[in-house]
């Protein structure tokens, strides 16, 4: 396996849900940018044969994907620095994911309506078929608001999986005065993780 600068020396001790669930609560993000972020990862590991998904870098992809779906989509976002403190890795080593990953998927950060609602739906399906009690919450949020298994799923003889599990967490994307997003940054200061990891080889040199 070819090592990326988005690979870990070590795993992080913090879980993917877990860090999936951080991103959702402070990064402010809006619910698509959740989805575009997935749909950025999709385009990586297509492109790029040495960008594929494991448990070193699952995290880095992350936080440099939301952050970039951010950017591009919602009209409120936050600096490097910010996201840097959610991710908890320092800023020239997100500054540098985010160029990385631009490259890697080729600066296509624009994404159709269709392929949208398209992986919107592969995303529903695959967690209203989830077997396991992880997604139950989340399956009952999504049957309040009318979503059913499809029969694609119900004819299928076995669900995908995908190789690191993800549910969409809800997220409250309603816009910030300085004095909320200062009080974000703290407490995101306070509740901090950090990424230990060496610096890797870039995709690009």
């Amino acid at each position: 396996q070819q090592l990326t600068c988005f690979d870990a020396s070590a795993l992080p001790a913090i879980s993917v849900k877990d860090y999936f669930n951080r991103i959702a609560k402070y990064a402010f993000c809006s619910p698509t940018c959740l989805l575009l972020a997935l749909i950025y990862l999709e385009r990586g590991f297509a492109y790029q044969r040495a960008l594929q998904l494991r448990p070193s870098n699952v995290h880095r992809l992350l936080i440099t994907a939301v952050m970039l779906a951010a950017k591009f989509f919602d009209d409120e976002y936050y600096n490097n620095s910010y996201y840097a403190r959610v991710g908890g890795i320092p800023l020239d080593e997100i500054n540098l994911l985010e160029t990385e990953f631009l490259m890697a998927i080729s600066f296509e950060l624009f994404v159709s309506e269709e392929e949208f609602r398209r992986f919107e739906g592969d995303v529903v399906d695959e967690v209203l078929s989830d077997t396991t009690g992880c997604c139950l919450e989340t399956r009952d949020v999504l049957a309040k608001k009318g979503y059913r298994m499809s029969s694609r799923q119900l004819t299928s003889s076995s669900a995908r999986r995908p190789s690191v599990a993800i549910t969409i967490p809800l997220t409250n994307a309603s816009s910030s005065t300085d004095e909320q997003i200062n009080r974000r940054a703290e407490e995101v200061s306070a509740m901090s993780v950090s990424l230990d990891y060496d610096r890797r080889g870039k995709l690009y040199s």
